[in-house]
């Protein structure tokens, strides 16, 4: 006797069907299939590099070829769902002297500085504002600088 199992003409419609479904949910549960009803995907991991000591607030962080200050990498970050990183361009080599307190960091980010060697935020044009330098929030935890 012959046991044809899985080859079985019946069986085999089955088995398309649930490999069907499993793709499906496999494309649902990794967002891949966003547009058909799946999670949407979170821009995470977004790189903002500083490439200028100035104290703008423009929104104009990651439009060349636009400059972006510490301020709006910040506000960029923070905007983005999900871990980031702000890195600082080699040409800032002078102090960046923000004229207000920098926003908080309210989103988990990495600020590296190694890039530009040395980066010096002098706060003195704050000083007596109540300000503490970079402030992370709750919401911040697991930011590293």
């Amino acid at each position: 006797m012959v046991r044809r199992g899985w080859l079985n003409r019946a069986h085999s419609g089955i088995r398309a069907r649930d490999v069907v479904i499993a793709v499906a949910l496999l494309l649902f549960l990794t967002g891949i299939g966003s547009g058909l009803g799946g999670p949407a995907r979170a821009n995470a991991n977004s790189v903002f590099a500083v490439d200028t000591a100035a104290d703008s607030e423009d929104g104009s962080c990651g439009i060349a070829p636009q400059p972006c200050s510490l301020r709006d990498a910040i506000e960029a970050a923070d905007a983005q769902p999900g871990p980031d990183s702000i890195a600082f361009d080699a040409t800032v080599t002078t102090p960046i002297e923000p004229a207000t307190p920098l926003p908080d960091i309210t989103d988990p980010v990495a600020i590296d500085g190694s890039m530009a060697g040395v980066v010096v935020i002098d706060g003195s044009d704050v000083a007596g504002m109540g300000v503490d330098g970079l402030h992370v929030t709750a919401d911040g935890s697991g930011s590293t600088i």
